[in-house]
């Protein structure tokens, strides 16, 4: 796993410039890089869940804060679950309202307008749960690495962390820790919570040994969301922008976009290569690998719309 902090200072020293200018321009484009990674593919590890709960006769459901799109959306009614339909066209969503369906609780289609998605029919009922499957809503790196104080008290299979002259605050939250060779097990550990400054929670149990009245140095980092195993490709595409607009050295710049997607997004190649090329190729053996069982007793199709399971056990 490579940091923020890392990638942009693996930047100004590989381009053997750092002034500032140019250490803002390499923040920028490796933020960039990330976006331009994520658009191109609905990743699987970018998936996130969240849910809403119908109120009886509102149709608008506003998405969760971080959902960017929508893949799929369940509605939970009782012991039944519902599958409605996406409906993509905005003329045929309009003729759907003119019909004046009653209320139901059978919800047939859905219909994305802006952050928020539409259920048809209008839910009757309130308390049924809405889950919706979807992209995370990406935010641009910013966090230089943190390494003040030290660590003091951390319990193998504990979540919780006891430092001393650290200052940490929720900005943490969603970072990573790591617990320095000789006395963690140099590994990261997502952040979950700050209790104070002093004290914070980890998403997973620690696997290392135990620190107890230690005086361990840690580092606090900010990581993309991207694969740890590709995190470089967010250097190799600034790094090649940097050659080709600043320095004018084609020879380089064409080798970190060889290392990046093989020269595919400068035109040197008429497919994606490099870390990204095998980013895609991974995303395609996941697919294709995916087997579904058939459904067994208990699915309804309600007038071939919505998909309800009468129980939960029945899949």
């Amino acid at each position: 796993m490579i940091s923020f902090n890392s990638l942009y200072s693996n930047c100004q020293t590989l381009s053997k410039n750092t002034g500032s200018t140019v250490l803002t321009l390499f923040k920028d484009l490796i933020n960039d890089t990330q976006n331009t990674i994520l658009g191109m593919e609905e990743w699987w590890f970018s998936e996130i869940t969240g849910t809403r709960t119908t109120v009886d006769g509102t149709a608008n459901y506003r998405l969760p804060a971080k959902m960017r799109n929508v893949e799929s959306v369940i509605v939970t009614v009782g012991s039944n679950i519902y599958r409605p339909k996406p409906i993509e066209d905005p003329g045929y969503w309009n003729y759907l309202q003119s019909l004046l369906y009653a209320e139901s609780d059978v919800p047939q289609y859905y219909f994305r307008q802006g952050n928020y998605v539409y259920l048809w029919p209008t839910p009757a009922t309130t308390g049924s749960t809405i889950t919706f499957r979807g992209n995370k809503r990406m935010y641009n790196m910013a966090r230089a690495d943190y390494n003040t104080g030290t660590i003091t008290t951390l319990a193998n299979a504990g979540t919780t962390i006891t430092g001393s002259g650290s200052t940490w605050n929720t900005t943490n939250v969603g970072t990573h820790i790591r617990i320095n060779r000789t006395a963690g097990d140099y590994e990261w550990y997502e952040i979950s919570s700050i209790t104070d400054t002093t004290h914070l929670e980890l998403v997973m149990p620690y696997e290392g040994t135990a620190i107890a009245a230690g005086s361990a140095t840690y580092t606090i980092g900010e990581f993309s969301i991207i694969p740890s195993e590709y995190h470089s490709a967010l250097m190799w595409r600034p790094l090649a922008l940097y050659y080709t607009q600043n320095e004018d050295d084609e020879q380089r710049s064409r080798m970190f976009w060889m290392q990046y997607d093989g020269g595919y997004e400068a035109g040197l190649s008429r497919v994606p290569g490099g870390l990204v090329g095998k980013m895609l190729r991974e995303a395609d053996e996941r697919n294709s690998g995916v087997q579904v069982d058939n459904l067994k007793a208990g699915f309804v199709d309600v007038n071939n719309n919505p998909q309800s399971i009468n129980s939960l056990g029945t899949w």
